[in-house]
């Protein structure tokens, strides 16, 4: 029995490591890019002879660090983090394979193993479909562009990753297994407010970038702005079903705050 109970342990442990990746990569993507892009416009490192050697007459043209979107840092100096996080993030996707719902739940063909290996196959084709651009990119680290087709097919993949995830929060997070009904969970709340959070921020961006970017002229990235907000909520749901704060970091951290508070020492 020992021996059973160690395994269904380990277990146990490795799907919450999972969760936890799975939501510090989403959270770290557009910040990552935007590091990465701006440490290499700040030094001129591609036009630096002793790191890259470019075509005779050619020379590496810095734009803005923080790019119209977080798919515009595919073209930049960030583009192997761009890719290199949406590939693993895609990877631990289809590992993840998550509980059975029960029988009693209304939803329960929203499985899973579904949702995640869909939103592993958008999270690829947003790398296989580049994002187009009715600019040119001056600091293209390529040589290419995508057409607008290409771009059309990037916008519904990742429009698709971004509803996978809302799903995810609003149905499958919410499911408690064994441990009691469906939506009645201790952090029920927190995923409802995270799978609205990414819908609306989406719905955002789509209706700014249909309607009103040619009519209001703002100075802002405001697709980046609210899909940094969308990944933001999207890790956070991960982290919690992750449950980092029974980690032993922050349960140590907790009474070591417990500890030098005022009510402890009365």
């Amino acid at each position: 029995m020992e021996q059973i109970k160690q395994k269904n342990d380990t277990h146990v442990v490795s799907y919450l490591t999972l969760r936890r990746l799975i939501g510090i990569l989403g959270m770290a993507l557009p910040f990552a890019c935007w590091i990465a892009n701006a440490i290499v416009n700040k030094f001129d490192l591609l036009n630096n002879e002793n790191l890259a050697i470019l075509n005779p007459g050619a020379s590496y043209q810095a734009q803005r660090n923080l790019k119209e979107s977080i798919s515009h840092f595919y073209y930049t100096a960030s583009a192997p983090m761009f890719i290199g996080i949406l590939i693993t993030v895609a990877i631990f996707l289809f590992c993840y394979s998550g509980y059975e719902p029960r029988e009693d739940d209304k939803y329960k063909w929203i499985t899973d193993k579904l949702v995640t290996t869909l939103a592993g196959i958008a999270a690829l084709g947003i790398v296989i479909f580049p994002t187009s651009s009715c600019e040119v990119i001056i600091d293209n680290f390529f040589i290419f562009r995508a057409s607008k087709i290409i771009g059309l097919i990037h916008l519904i993949f990742a429009a698709a990753f971004f509803i996978l995830m809302a799903l995810l929060c609003l149905v499958n997070f919410r499911r408690q297994g064994d441990k009691g009904p469906f939506g009645e969970g201790e952090y029920d709340s927190l995923y409802r407010f995270c799978g609205a959070a990414i819908l609306i921020s989406i719905g955002i961006v789509f209706i700014y970038g249909s309607f009103l970017k040619d009519i209001v002229n703002l100075d802002l990235p405001v697709t980046f702005i609210f899909e940094t907000v969308a990944l933001i909520s999207f890790g956070v749901a991960w982290l919690f079903k992750g449950k980092l704060y029974e980690t032993n970091f922050i349960l140590n951290t907790k009474k070591m705050f417990k500890s030098i508070s005022p009510s402890s020492n009365e």
